[in-house]
């Protein structure tokens, strides 16, 4: 909310100094020719749907004329089209950033669920399951929980996707060890061979020849390479010379007003 604040108060910024060096270089012209072309109403109009139509990336009919209002117009088209490129970046970044659904998150959308859950027989939720008040979400489990003391069929049953499980993390390391060390104990000394004879490093090298150009160390000399979303510190440098851009068209303005 704060970048958004911003870039609005930067458009009522925009919109002010584009009104005043344009009738300022109005008062100028009718200083010297004694006639003015656009009265206060129009000007301001004129600005303000200038401003918002950079902002919106849409084209406008009106151009501006001055090296003072240039400068203000070249700025905040530069520090729009920066925003724009920055934010479209990041949005297109976050869409295509692959997410894992979960079937569920807590036990309240698992008991919407239905799938059957396993629960080793005599532990604490088996126990708490029994003591649970009625309609309560520990009673309503009982109707998909798979309860049995057969830690080895278990875990093949889990392995295969037949139920979930509800555990402590000791358990789950356990069924993960055990799933991996399946298939690791049948390819594990093809993959020491391979290893060895640097057969697996060359035909990794050979399909992804250009991703260790971005693994080199002078890639990741910034502090923070993570997509995150914008903040107030990332438009201090656009703002920094939107106001050097306003600075310098003012005195433009004074100097032409000499």
């Amino acid at each position: 909310m704060q970048v958004w604040a911003l870039v609005a108060a930067a458009l009522v910024l925009v919109c002010v100094a584009t009104w005043f060096v344009y009738r300022s270089q109005d008062v100028l012209q009718a200083m010297k020719s004694r006639k003015t072309r656009d009265s206060n109403s129009n000007a301001w109009s004129t600005s303000c749907l200038w401003s918002i139509y950079v902002s919106l990336s849409q084209s406008s009919p009106w151009w501006p004329e001055g090296g003072a209002l240039r400068v203000v117009a070249g700025t905040w088209m530069l520090m729009m089209l920066i925003l724009a490129t920055v934010y479209r970046s990041n949005l297109k970044a976050m869409l295509i950033i692959p997410k894992i659904r979960l079937p569920f998150n807590n036990m309240e959308e698992m008991l919407q669920t239905n799938i059957p859950c396993f629960v080793p027989l005599g532990s604490i939720l088996h126990l708490l399951m029994e003591k649970a008040p009625p309609k309560s979400q520990l009673d309503r489990l009982k109707k998909q929980a798979v309860i049995h003391l057969d830690p080895p069929q278990a875990v093949r049953d889990i392995i295969t996707g037949k139920y979930a499980a509800i555990t402590n993390n000791h358990n789950i390391n356990y069924v993960l060890n055990t799933a991996f060390e399946q298939v690791y104990s049948t390819l594990r000394i093809s993959l020491e061979s391979l290893q060895e004879s640097g057969v697996i490093r060359q035909l990794y090298h050979n399909i992804l020849p250009y991703a260790f150009i971005c693994l080199r160390p002078e890639s990741f000399r910034r502090p923070n390479n993570n997509l995150r979303p914008l903040e107030l510190e990332d438009f201090y440098g656009v703002l920094s010379i939107y106001a050097g851009a306003c600075y310098t068209s003012l005195l433009t303005a004074y100097q032409g007003e000499k």
